[in-house]
C-alpha cells in the first residue's frame, strides 16, 4: 500500500469516525439525562422521544405535515399562495417556506423506512437535525486537510462541528433550519476550491456545479443564503485582482499558445469563475423565477448591515418586538471575564469561536498566511520544472535567531505542490475567499449575535491551520526536552478548566463533585505522560522499550496536547451542553392542548404570550393570535396589555376583538384618526364598555362620525365574537418584562418598562418551632453575586400574624450584603403584603407607599409560596388569573381538564358563543 492510499484510507476512517461522534453527542439530548429519572416520563411525548427542545420545531413539522397530507404547506392555497389558517388568527398568514427542511425530512423518513424499518415524520424530524449538522465534518476535515497536516483537519472539523452557537442549534430533538447554516456552505466551498484548482475540465465542471447546486439547496433552507454567493463571488474578485497584481500567472499571456481556443481551456481558474457565473445565474434564475427574486435576496443582503438600526427603531409609533430577540442583541467579545475567555459558550464573541486560545490562534494564522501568500516572492529564472532525480524536497531550514520571516516556511509545508505558482495562486484563492469570509462575518456579529454561526467557520479553518502550522514547528524546530515539557504543561493547564465541565454519574464517598475529579485527572495525566514520554529516555534507553521515548515520540505527543488544548473548550461545552437540554413543552401543556383540541369547535381561537404559539397550532389543531412568526408591534402591544392590565373587561374585550378581525379595529381606526396614540386611547377606554355605549362615546368625546363609530364598534366588540381560550402558563412569570413591557407601551414617549416577578419554583413547608410559631424560608432568585430570599414566620395563635421579610443575601457567604456605607443591602422596598392562608385573605397591608414591590405570600396545608413582584404587577390579569386562579374578576371562567395539567390553566373568555363540542359544563 503506497503512502498516498494510506493517506485516504486513515482520512476517511477519521472522517467517519468525526461524523459518528458528532452524531453521538447531539443525540445525547434524547437522554434526558439532566432531569431527575422519576420526572423524565411527563417530558416524554406519545411517540416515546422527548418533546422538542424548543417551540419553532413544531412550526417546522406542521409544515411538513402540511406537505405530506395536503401536498403544499399550510391549511389552503389562497390566489396561488399556500396560506396558513393556524397562525396570526383569524385571517392568517401565508406559509411560503425556506422549505429544504420539509423535504430533506421526508426523504429522510423515505430511506428510513425503506431500509430500516417503520418511523413516524416525528421521529425523523427528531433525528434528522443530528444527522445533517455532522455531516459538517466532511467538509471541514477535507478542506483544511488539503493544506495542513492531520492535526489541523482534525481541530477545524470539531471547532465547526460542535462551534456553540451552531450545536445549540442543531442537536437532536431541534427540528429548525439550522442545521443547514454551516454543512451547506462548507461543502459549497470544498466544491468550489476543487473546481478551481482541478486540472481536468470535466472535474471543473462537475465541481463548479456541485458548488452552485449546494448554494441552489441552502436557497430553499435560509433566505441568508445570499451572503455566502456574495463572499464567494468577492473573494474570487479579490483573488484575481491580487492575483494578477501578484503575478501568480492567474491568466497567462495568449501568446504561449497556437490559438485562442487552447488558451481558454488551459486558463482553468477563469474558466472556473465562468462557469461559476453561468451555473449560478442559470440555476437561480430557475429556482427564484425571475430576476427580480434575485434582486430582492441582494436588496436583503444590504438591509442585514443595517440590522442594529431596525433592531432599535419602532414600527410606527409601536414598539419593536426585535428588542426581546436574543439572536439580534450583540454579543459581548468575552464572557466570564479573565478565566471564561478560556471557554467555550454562546456568550461572547472569543468564546463563540472556542475560546481565546483558539481565537487569537486563528487570527495569528489569518495574518501568517496573508504574509506568506501576499508577500513572499518567489523567484525563478525559468518556469519550466526540473526532474523528479534533480528535484530536492521541500526541507525546514534551521535557524538559531527569531522573525516574523522565520515563520513562514512552516506555512509553506503545509501545501505539498510541484508548482509554485500553481500552489501559491490555491493558497491566494482561499486566502481571499475565507479572507472576506471573515472581515465580513466580523462586521455580521455587530448586527446580532446570531451571525456567530457564519464567523465560527472561517475562525475553525484558520485555527486549524493554526495548529498544522504549530504542529510542524514543533516536530521541526523544537528539540528541547524542557522546552517540550512546558508545552505539554502549558497545554495540559489550558485543558483542565473546560474539563471542570465533564461529570460522570458515580457517587462520590466525599463532597467533591465529579467534574474537578474529570479537570484535575485530565491534567495530571497530560502531565504525567508528558514526562515520561520526554524524559523517559533517560531510563529507557538501553531497553526494548526505548523507541517510546524516542524524538519523535516525544514531538507527536506534543502534537497530541496541543491539539487537545485547542479542541477542548469547544468539545467539553458541546458534551455538558447536549446533556443538560431539556424539552421545551412537557405532558401538562400538552395534556392541555390535545384536551382543547378534543372538545372544542374549530373556531375556537388560542390567546397568550407568543413563546408556545406553534405548540398551540400543532396540539390544540386552533387558530392562534400570537406565535413565533406572527412577532409584530401591534400583536404584541395588544397581547401584552391582555396580559398585564388590572382590568378584565378591557383584556377580555381584546382577545374577542383580535380573533374575530385581527388588527382591522386598530388598522381602520388609525385611518380616521391618523395618530395612533389617540387610537389606543379610543379602545383601552371604550373595549371595556357596552357596544352602544363606547360608540356614543367616541361620537361625542372623539369626534368620530356616525358612519365611524358605528364601524370601530362592530369591529372592537363583535356581534359574534370567537371563542377565545386564553392560556396562563408558569414560564410567564419569567417573561414578565417583555409582556409588561410591550402591554404598558406608553404612546406619547414612545417608551415601555418591564417589570418583574420573582418566585420560587416549589412551595415550601412550614416549620413549626417553639412557642407555636412557624417559619419557611424561600429562595425568590438566585443569581451568581446575590440571593433573594423571603423568610416567612407566623403565629399559630393568630392566622393574621404570618409576616414575610425580603433579604438579599450573598450566596458565597450566605450572609446580607452590605453597601459601602455598612448598611445592609436591599433594593426591595415593600409597597403591600399580601397573605392568603388557606384560601383566605388574611391580610392586605400597605407598609410604604412609596416601596415599588408587593409581596404576596400564599399558604396551603403548611405549604408555602412567596411572590415578590413590581407592585404594577399585583392587579395584572396574570397575577389574577395564574397566581390567583381567577380571583379578582368576572370576565374568564376556568376550563377544568380531566388530565394533570400543572403550571397550566385555560381560561374561556365569557361569552354566548359556543365554545365545547357538547352541552357539559366545562367551566368552574
Amino acid at each position: 500500500m503506497n503512502s498516498r492510499t494510506k493517506t485516504v484510507i486513515i482520512s476517511i476512517a477519521i472522517i467517519l469516525f468525526l461524523v459518528a461522534f458528532s452524531f453521538f453527542i447531539r443525540a445525547q439530548s434524547a437522554d434526558l439525562s439532566a432531569i431527575p429519572v422519576e420526572q423524565r416520563s411527563i417530558y416524554i411525548d406519545s411517540s416515546g422521544l422527548p418533546y422538542f427542545s424548543e417551540m419553532d420545531s413544531y412550526y417546522n413539522l406542521r409544515m411538513t405535515e402540511d406537505l405530506i397530507n395536503n401536498g403544499h404547506f399550510g391549511d389552503t392555497i389562497q390566489n396561488g399562495t399556500p396560506w396558513d389558517l393556524h397562525s396570526y388568527a383569524p385571517f392568517g398568514k401565508t406559509a411560503e417556506y425556506a422549505n429544504a427542511i420539509a423535504y430533506v425530512t421526508i426523504f429522510f423518513q423515505d430511506i428510513y423506512n425503506q431500509y430500516l424499518g417503520d418511523f413516524t415524520i416525528k421521529e425523523s424530524a427528531f433525528w434528522i437535525t443530528a444527522v445533517i449538522s455532522s455531516l459538517a465534518a466532511i467538509p471541514a476535515f477535507i478542506l483544511v486537510r488539503r493544506i495542513t497536516n492531520t492535526y489541523g483537519a482534525l481541530t477545524a472539523a470539531l471547532l465547526i462541528i460542535f462551534a456553540p452557537n451552531y450545536l445549540t442549534h442543531s442537536y437532536a430533538g431541534f427540528f429548525d433550519t439550522d442545521m443547514f447554516n454551516v454543512v451547506l456552505p462548507l461543502f459549497s466551498l470544498l466544491f468550489l476550491f476543487e473546481g478551481f484548482r482541478n486540472k481536468h475540465l470535466i472535474l471543473r465542471i462537475l465541481f463548479i456545479l456541485l458548488a452552485v447546486v449546494t448554494l441552489g439547496m441552502f436557497s430553499f433552507a435560509w433566505t441568508g443564503y445570499i451572503f455566502y454567493v456574495a463572499v464567494f463571488g468577492l473573494g474570487i474578485i479579490i483573488f484575481f485582482i491580487l492575483g494578477l497584481l501578484l503575478r501568480t500567472k492567474v491568466i497567462e499571456s495568449p501568446k504561449k499558445y497556437s490559438n485562442v481556443v487552447k488558451w481558454f481551456i488551459n486558463q482553468k481558474e477563469l474558466v472556473s469563475l465562468i462557469l461559476f457565473a453561468i451555473f449560478g445565474l442559470i440555476f437561480f434564475y430557475f429556482v427564484k423565477g425571475n430576476l427580480s427574486g434575485i434582486l430582492s435576496d441582494i436588496m436583503g443582503l444590504a438591509g442585514t448591515t443595517q440590522l442594529q438600526n431596525s433592531v432599535n427603531s419602532l414600527m410606527g409609533t409601536y414598539p419593536n418586538v426585535a428588542i426581546s430577540i436574543g439572536e439580534l442583541q450583540l454579543a459581548p467579545m468575552v464572557s466570564g471575564g479573565p478565566l471564561g475567555a478560556f471557554l467555550s459558550n454562546n456568550n461572547g464573541i472569543v468564546n463563540g469561536v472556542g475560546g481565546a486560545v483558539a481565537f487569537f490562534g486563528a487570527l495569528l494564522m489569518f495574518i501568517l498566511y496573508g504574509y506568506r501568500v501576499l508577500l513572499k516572492r518567489k523567484s525563478s529564472s525559468s518556469n519550466a520544472k526540473t526532474s523528479k532525480a534533480s528535484r530536492k524536497p521541500t526541507v525546514i531550514k534551521k535557524d538559531t535567531g527569531f522573525s516574523f520571516s522565520s515563520l513562514i516556511p512552516y506555512i509553506d509545508n503545509i501545501v505539498h505542490e510541484e508548482d509554485a505558482n500553481r500552489a501559491r495562486r490555491e493558497s491566494l484563492l482561499l486566502f481571499s475567499i475565507l479572507g472576506i469570509w471573515l472581515v465580513v462575518s466580523f462586521y455580521a456579529t455587530s448586527q446580532g449575535s446570531r451571525f456567530l454561526q457564519s464567523l465560527m467557520i472561517p475562525m475553525g479553518v484558520f485555527t486549524g491551520i493554526f495548529v498544522g502550522f504549530a504542529v510542524n514547528y514543533v516536530k521541526a524546530k523544537v528539540d528541547k526536552k524542557h522546552i517540550l515539557f512546558a508545552l505539554t504543561v502549558g497545554c495540559g493547564l489550558l485543558v483542565f478548566l473546560p474539563m471542570t465541565q465533564i461529570e460522570f454519574p458515580i457517587a462520590l464517598p466525599i463532597n467533591f463533585a465529579s467534574s474537578w475529579i474529570t479537570a484535575i485527572g485530565s491534567t495530571l495525566l497530560i502531565i504525567v505522560l508528558g514526562a515520561f514520554f520526554i524524559y523517559g529516555d533517560k531510563y529507557l534507553k538501553n531497553t526494548k522499550f526505548n523507541k517510546i521515548t524516542s524524538s519523535n515520540t516525544k514531538k507527536a505527543f506534543v502534537a497530541l496536547v496541543i491539539f487537545l488544548a485547542l479542541v477542548a473548550p469547544t468539545v467539553s461545552t458541546a458534551y455538558y451542553t447536549t446533556s443538560h437540554v431539556g424539552p421545551g413543552i412537557s405532558d401538562p401543556m400538552w395534556n392541555a392542548l390535545t384536551w382543547v383540541e378534543g372538545n372544542t369547535v374549530n373556531d375556537t381561537t388560542m390567546a397568550s404570550w407568543w413563546d408556545f404559539g406553534y405548540a398551540f397550532e400543532i396540539a390544540a389543531d386552533r387558530p392562534t393570535i400570537f406565535d413565533g412568526g406572527s412577532q409584530d408591534g401591534q400583536r404584541a402591544h395588544w397581547i401584552g396589555k391582555a396580559i398585564y392590565t388590572n382590568d378584565s373587561a378591557l383584556s377580555a374585550g381584546i382577545l374577542e376583538m383580535i380573533a374575530t378581525y385581527g388588527n382591522l379595529p386598530f388598522d381602520t381606526l388609525d385611518n380616521y384618526t391618523n395618530n395612533t396614540a389617540k387610537t389606543v386611547k379610543i379602545l383601552d377606554e371604550t373595549i371595556p364598555m357596552e357596544k352602544e355605549e363606547a360608540i356614543s362615546t367616541m361620537i361625542n368625546e372623539y369626534n368620530l362620525t356616525q358612519v365611524q363609530a358605528d364601524k370601530i364598534g362592530e369591529l372592537s366588540h363583535p356581534s359574534n365574537p370567537k371563542p377565545v381560550i386564553f392560556v396562563m402558563s408558569s414560564d410567564m412569570q419569567g417573561k414578565s418584562y417583555w409582556w409588561s413591557y410591550f402591554g404598558g407601551w406608553d404612546f406619547n414617549s414612545l417608551n415601555g418598562t418591564g417589570f418583574s416577578y420573582f418566585y420560587n419554583d416549589q412551595p415550601v413547608e412550614m416549620i413549626k418551632g417553639n412557642n407555636n410559631t412557624g417559619e419557611a424560608i424561600i429562595v425568590n432568585s438566585a443569581e451568581q453575586y446575590a440571593t433573594v430570599i423571603t423568610t416567612i414566620t407566623k403565629n399559630y395563635n393568630n392566622n393574621s400574624s404570618v409576616h414575610g421579610v425580603v433579604s438579599v443575601l450573598n450566596p458565597q457567604t450566605n450572609k446580607t450584603i452590605l453597601d459601602q456605607n455598612g448598611s445592609v443591602y436591599n433594593p426591595f422596598s415593600i409597597y403591600r403584603e399580601m397573605v392568603i392562608d388557606d384560601g383566605q385573605l388574611v391580610k392586605n397591608e400597605t407598609l410604604n407607599k412609596s416601596g415599588e414591590y408587593t409581596l404576596l405570600i400564599i399558604g396551603s396545608g403548611g405549604l408555602y409560596t412567596a411572590y415578590l413582584m413590581n407592585k404594577e404587577l399585583e392587579g395584572s390579569m396574570f397575577t389574577k388569573l395564574y397566581i390567583l386562579q381567577g380571583f379578582g374578576q368576572t370576565n374568564f371562567e376556568m376550563i377544568q381538564v380531566p388530565k394533570e395539567t400543572s403550571g397550566i390553566f385555560l381560561y374561556r373568555v365569557i361569552s354566548d358563543t359556543p365554545m365545547f363540542k357538547t352541552d357539559k359544563n366545562q367551566t368552574g
